[in-house]
């Protein structure tokens, strides 16, 4: 005696891998999305792309002593549609987003990816969205640690200046010119 029964295909997982930052220094946005099935098969299906660069509504900056100017909100989209068979890798200029030269104007401008597999053999859909990445004016963030807030002439004063990337990883060998400066009041 035979029984047929329903086959269902395994859930599968789509994934962005975005990077951990990105930068107005950069010219290209790569990433890569992948879509798998729970057993760690390749997904083959129809993936539907979604990457927008977008600002705060109505970012006002100065232009000069007692001028404001209002900017308004920019989102600027791009869609994509292709076969995926396991991962494919995206690399957007970021001039095809509207380019990221402008970032002191935008101070809040934002990255969003958003991506959805859809199953070829079953039309089962499966999305992904990315956590918006702030776009950051450098590569690299310069602080201090260690001072104090006063400043006393005469005496030693040492501070230790730490460069990290956006994302928080320690950068190796970076030169940095260090000026120092006092004022006495």
């Amino acid at each position: 005696q035979v029984e047929v029964k329903k086959y269902v295909l395994p859930k599968f997982q789509t994934t962005i891998k975005a990077p951990a930052f990105v930068s107005k220094t950069q010219s290209n946005v790569a990433f890569e999305v992948c879509g798998r099935y729970s057993y760690g098969k390749d997904v083959n299906g129809m993936l539907t792309m979604k990457i927008c660069r977008h600002t705060s509504s109505n970012t006002m900056y100065s232009s000069g002593p007692g001028r404001r100017v209002i900017i308004p909100a920019v989102r600027k989209c791009l869609r994509n549609t292709r076969p995926v068979s396991g991962c494919t890798r995206f690399r957007v200029p970021e001039r095809d987003l509207g380019g990221f030269k402008d970032i002191r104007k935008y101070p809040n401008t934002k990255i969003s990816i958003e991506a959805e597999i859809e199953e070829s053999a079953t039309g089962v859909k499966m999305a992904a969205v990315m956590a918006e990445k702030v776009v950051g004016m450098h590569d690299v963030k310069l602080s201090f640690e260690g001072y104090e807030d006063v400043f006393k002439p005469g005496f030693n004063h040492r501070v230790k200046l730490t460069a990290a990337y956006l994302d928080g990883t320690p950068v190796e060998r970076l030169t940095v010119k260090v000026k120092a400066t006092a004022q006495t009041t």
